[in-house]
């Protein structure tokens, strides 16, 4: 009878280890985040084996230390204030654990030789020091400790290697986990950088005479107006959420006596416009779905928006490439310099749509000769044979050839009687 309440004895106590060592193991599986997996685990180890204290070490990025992050009771929140470390190495039986890649145990804390006297847990009388292990490297270890002596048999060792073994596994997923989400966060800031350059750059170039801010009307439809910015618009754009505005201009979180919306144009979070929405005549309660469906046709339009300032991105650079690869034809096919820039010059004013003069250094001039002349039609103009640049006439250009860089110079030709461009 005695021998069989024994035997049933074990087999609960071994099925209790087993059915915590279950559960580690799926939150260390499930639960990505340290700050969440560690304490979980230690309190679950605590309270499941009524132990004195469970502590969780990480080596830090020196390999030097290993720092406690997560420990049981009083004892652990003063230990994690006091930010707990142990060197790695024979002076600890944390420190062993790690560098040896096996456990420590002491069933008896007064012959351990290397055991670390801790004052804030004075009855401890069995220590076991796990070592945390993934694929081969150390990222930790683990300390159970007891108010028995000779607390842990070699099975429940075993159990708990086993449980600290997938917990290292945990901790190695959570840390990949880490730096997927972090290297994803520094791909997204350097999208809405290129988002918020590429679309000024777009502004800056734009066509003065191109409208930017268009106004519908049902009895006029969609037409152009000069640009407006409101205290509400500058907001919504800061905040990159849809307000809506009472009629004597208070804006509200909800919709309530409210006459118009205002709602950012972006993409990922970054604003590149707006819609505003107006009800002139009375003032209008802007419901859920008012907004959901405003903010939907926004995200549809800011992709529109992109998709096109893209296709004309890609455009001009073609262009660009197409002009570069005809001068380049043009150098190829040429036997001397002045027929070069002629064809050259050619080439930019047909691309471009705009005049050019193209200039030769004359070492016995000592300025510039005209060489190629053409209009906005890549048309040839005519140039006169006395013509030379020098410094007191065009200090600018001659800037250009002897520092050998570019510069915007505004000049006006007497032959084409309007500005060209100068290269």
């Amino acid at each position: 009878m005695i021998q069989n309440q024994r035997l049933l004895s074990q087999a609960e106590h071994r099925a209790l280890w087993m059915q915590t060592a279950a559960e580690v193991s799926r939150a260390a599986s499930s639960i990505l985040n340290l700050d969440a997996l560690l304490p979980q685990v230690v309190e679950l180890i605590c309270e499941r084996f009524d132990l004195y204290y469970a502590g969780i070490f990480l080596v830090d990025e020196a390999g030097r230390n290993a720092v406690l992050k997560a420990g049981s009771g009083e004892a652990g929140f003063r230990m994690l204030e006091a930010r707990h470390s142990l060197a790695i190495g024979d002076s600890s039986m944390i420190g062993s654990s790690i560098a040896n890649l096996e456990p420590r145990i002491a069933l008896d804390v007064g012959e351990e030789a290397v055991r670390f006297d801790n004052p804030l847990l004075p009855e401890t009388r069995t220590e076991l020091a796990l070592p945390l292990v993934s694929r081969g490297v150390p990222v930790g270890a683990m300390t159970i400790q007891s108010t028995v002596e000779s607390a842990f048999t070699e099975e429940d060792i075993a159990i708990l290697q086993t449980m600290a073994d997938q917990l290292a596994t945990g901790i190695q997923n959570a840390r990949l986990f880490e730096d997927v989400q972090r290297s994803l966060e520094e791909v997204e800031t350097a999208h809405r950088q290129y988002l918020r350059e590429g679309w000024a750059d777009f502004v800056r170039q734009a066509d003065p005479s191109r409208a930017i801010a268009f106004e519908f009307t049902p009895s006029t439809e969609v037409s152009p107006v000069e640009p407006i910015e409101t205290p509400e618009l500058r907001r919504a754009l800061s905040e990159g959420q849809t307000l809506t505005v009472r009629a004597h201009g208070a804006d509200t979180p909800g919709g309530e006596g409210a006459s118009s919306l205002v709602a950012p144009i972006s993409l990922r979070g970054e604003p590149i416009g707006a819609f505003t929405l107006e009800d002139p005549d009375t003032p209008r309660e802007w419901s859920e779905d008012d907004i959901a469906l405003v903010e939907t046709v926004s995200s549809q339009v800011a992709m529109a928006l992109e998709s096109a300032r893209l296709f004309q991105q890609t455009r001009a650079e073609a262009g660009r490439r197409a002009l570069i690869n005809e001068v380049m034809q043009a150098a190829a096919s040429s036997l001397d310099v002045d027929s070069l820039l002629h064809r050259a010059g050619e080439a930019i004013s047909r691309r471009l749509g705009l005049p050019s003069a193209l200039y030769a250094i004359d070492p016995l001039l000592g300025g510039l000769r005209p060489v190629a002349m053409h209009d906005s039609a890549a048309d040839d103009v005519r140039i006169p044979m006395d013509i030379e640049i020098d410094r007191a006439m065009d200090p600018a250009l001659i800037n250009v050839v002897e520092t050998r860089g570019t510069h915007l110079v505004d000049v006006a030709s007497s032959q084409l009687g309007e500005p060209f461009v100068t290269l």
